[in-house]
């Protein structure tokens, strides 16, 4: 849930494009937003959203500026998404790494104090024959 009561109006008008004030105010209501952030919304609605009068009613959908910050923070919310996802596979990646690390250290010495005596002398050579 955004915190943010600009991003949340934003949001909300977004979904639900010709609001009015007063819906705008009741939405604001049932999100639990303060006297004081439900004025400041009020008072900043001309710089967030484009108004127009349908009936001799004011309506609000939002302006280009502000569609495109939402998508702008759509954007970042998905990036901080996928680079958290990044940061989770590479610790992942860095702990096989070392797990293969360790058991190829592992397999060196076995190999150091687990190996045969193995003479030269022990070994058949192949006979060669020379054609006089």
């Amino acid at each position: 849930m955004e915190k943010n009561p600009y991003i949340k109006l934003l949001i909300f008008v977004n979904k639900n494009p010709g609001v009015t004030w007063l819906e705008i105010r009741t939405w604001a209501e049932k999100e639990g937003m303060s006297t004081k952030e439900i004025t400041m919304l009020g008072r900043d609605l001309k710089f967030l959203l484009t108004e127009y009068t349908e009936e001799k009613t004011s309506k609000f959908h939002l302006s280009a500026d502000s569609t495109f910050k939402l998508i702008e923070y759509e954007e970042l919310k998905f990036a901080k998404e996928e680079a958290k996802s990044a940061h989770n596979l590479a610790f992942i990646a860095i702990g096989i790494s070392g797990a293969l690390a360790l058991a190829s250290i592992g397999i060196q010495f076995y190999q150091i104090f687990h190996t045969a005596d193995v003479s030269i002398t022990n070994i058949p050579l192949p006979i060669i024959v020379q054609n006089v």
